[in-house]
C-alpha cells in the first residue's frame, strides 16, 4: 500500500506566543527566535513522570538570538535570580550541548522575561 502523503498545516509562530527574528547571518535568514515556556506540574502519575500539564501562568519568555561572538551570554528580567552561567541554566546546558555538537564559531544571546 502507498501511503499517503499528509500536508500537517502548521499555525503561524505567533498563535504560540512566539515570533522569529531575522537577519542575514544564517543560512535561513532567521537570527533567533522568542518563544513562550509555560510553567509546569509534573508527576500526577505516582512513581513515573508520565503525565503532566503546562500552565498559563507563570510563564518564561525567551529570546534567543544567534550571535557572531562566540559563547552564550544569559540575561533576564525578573526577579528570580535565573542563573546567568550558561553551565547552571538549562537553557544555557542546551545551547553548549548544540554548539559542542555542531564544532560551529558562534554564539548566542538569551533574554529571559
Amino acid at each position: 500500500m502507498q501511503e499517503e502523503n499528509k500536508k500537517v498545516e502548521r499555525l503561524p509562530l505567533e498563535a504560540y506566543g512566539g515570533s522569529e527574528v531575522t537577519g542575514s547571518s544564517s543560512p535561513s535568514g532567521v537570527r533567533g527566535i522568542t518563544v513562550l515556556a509555560p510553567a509546569t506540574i509534573a508527576n500526577l502519575v505516582c512513581g513515573f513522570d508520565v503525565l503532566g500539564l503546562a500552565l498559563n501562568d507563570p510563564c518564561d519568555i525567551m529570546k534567543v538570538v544567534l550571535s557572531d561572538k562566540p559563547g552564550i551570554r544569559i540575561t533576564h528580567n525578573d526577579s528570580f535570580n535565573l542563573p546567568l552561567l550558561p553551565e547552571e541554566n538549562v537553557a544555557g546546558v542546551a545551547l553548549l550541548d548544540m554548539m559542542e555538537e555542531l564544532d560551529k564559531d558562534y554564539g548566542f544571546d538569551v533574554t529571559i522575561e
